[in-house]
């Protein structure tokens, strides 16, 4: 579901990313809860959504995406995800990079 969102080429609808984000909190609770392995969210999963919000900054500069990827990340962090490799790593940094590109004052 991630990586179909992902790749979808309507990722910029925030309906879309909104309903992954929703699944994917779905999972991080229920990990939460349960401490279930099978609900621990995947760092893949982490990574896509980092890219839907890069590209929200990137078509539609809308505020926001950059708070939310910095949000997902302490949500990685604190539950001690780490990307699978370092090519899946520094690709998701640079997307929060991007990210943030449209946080930074222009002056």
């Amino acid at each position: 579901v991630f990586t179909a969102a992902a790749k979808c080429n309507v990722t910029y609808e925030v309906e879309i990313i909104d309903r992954v984000e929703k699944l994917f909190y779905e999972f991080h609770q229920l990990y939460q809860e349960t401490g279930d392995l099978n609900y621990r969210p995947h760092p893949i999963m982490y990574e896509r959504l980092i890219s839907m919000y890069s590209r929200m900054n990137r078509r539609k500069n809308i505020k926001g995406f950059a708070t939310r990827t910095f949000r997902l990340l302490e949500s990685m962090k604190q539950n001690e995800v780490e990307f699978e490799n370092s090519f899946t790593g520094t690709a998701a940094l640079n997307r929060v990079l991007s990210a943030t590109e449209f946080c930074i004052p222009q002056d």
